[in-house]
């Protein structure tokens, strides 16, 4: 039984790294292209495909930049 609960704990932990790996690399990579769009670089685009609301995100933010870069022209 102890090896059984020790086997789940690993899992869990295991599972709860690679689910915490996932989530945060997409969101490094808007704070990235914030940051890039903020010094002026209005060329910049997101690139994330997660199939979920961070690549909506990403999408409304480089149309944001494309209008940016028209307004500024």
């Amino acid at each position: 039984m102890g090896l059984i609960i020790c086997a789940g704990i690993v899992l869990s932990t295991l599972a709860g790294y690679l689910l915490a790996r996932r989530i945060v690399r997409p969101i490094q990579a808007l704070q990235h292209g914030t940051s890039r769009v903020a010094s002026g670089d209005l060329d910049h685009q997101i690139a994330i495909s997660t199939g979920d609301e961070l690549e909506t995100l990403a999408d409304a933010f480089n149309e944001m930049t494309v209008k940016l870069r028209v307004s500024y022209n």
